[in-house]
């Protein structure tokens, strides 16, 4: 099998992270338009539907975090990178977190407009569920998961993303590959979207062999170190 990807993965990725998210955020802002006026009773009325989307999605989300990630890389010539591939998991999270945090924001607008104690802590919970909306908004519209370049390791987060140069990698440093990361020295790299063998091989192959690492973006490159 082959495990060379190519743009139009990504592409069709962020596509539809980039078609989903906009969409969602639109009905919510609908739901609330509508709850609001009714006193709740709209949501009241959506909340066995809103709770089937919440198992439904969440469920995905764990399937899409614990299931076997491929051992494969994205090649990048745009950007001379490899990345790892795609994941539906920051699109099947966001899916799973919008309808409750939907009824939350709801919630909270009423009971501020009527002044019912707490409403602040109505206002500091909803930021919070909103805050990990936006996070995994973030991730599903830039992409995520560990990019190798000539330079270096980028690992592609929300929040604060890490990056490695190759020459903190010494050959023979050891790669240890973990559940969910991959380990190198004392830093983690995350593994939500690759096998986290695979990766600990390609990364200890560049550590070791130095001269490979200007190839890195091309496919020939890739192919070598598939083969």
């Amino acid at each position: 099998m082959d495990r060379i990807f190519y743009d139009v993965d990504v592409l069709n990725s962020a596509f539809t992270a980039r078609v989903v998210v906009p969409v969602e955020i639109l009905l919510a802002a609908a739901y609330v338009a509508v709850d609001v006026p009714t006193g709740g009773e709209f949501g009241r009325t959506a909340f066995p539907w809103m709770l089937g989307l919440v198992l439904l999605f969440g469920a995905l989300s764990f399937w899409a975090a614990l299931r076997r990630h491929p051992a494969a890389l994205v090649l990048r010539p745009g950007v001379a990178a490899f990345d790892a591939p795609p994941s539906p998991l920051p699109v099947l999270a966001f899916t799973a977190l919008m309808p409750m945090t939907t009824e939350k924001l709801s919630t909270t607008i009423d009971r501020v407009a009527n002044r019912v104690d707490p409403w602040w802590l109505d206002i500091l919970s909803t930021t919070v569920w909103i805050g990990f909306l936006t996070v995994l908004a973030v991730a599903a519209w830039r992409g995520f998961g560990v990019r190798l370049r000539p330079d270096g390791i980028l690992d592609r987060r929300p929040v604060r993303p890490v990056f490695m140069p190759w020459q903190s990698l010494g050959p023979g440093r050891p790669v240890v590959a973990g559940r969910f990361q991959v380990l190198v020295g004392r830093r983690g790299l995350s593994t939500w979207n690759i096998d986290s063998t695979f990766l600990a091989r390609v990364i200890q192959e560049y550590a070791d062999h130095p001269e490979h690492r200007p190839a890195i973006g091309t496919e020939a490159e890739l192919r070598r170190l598939l083969d």
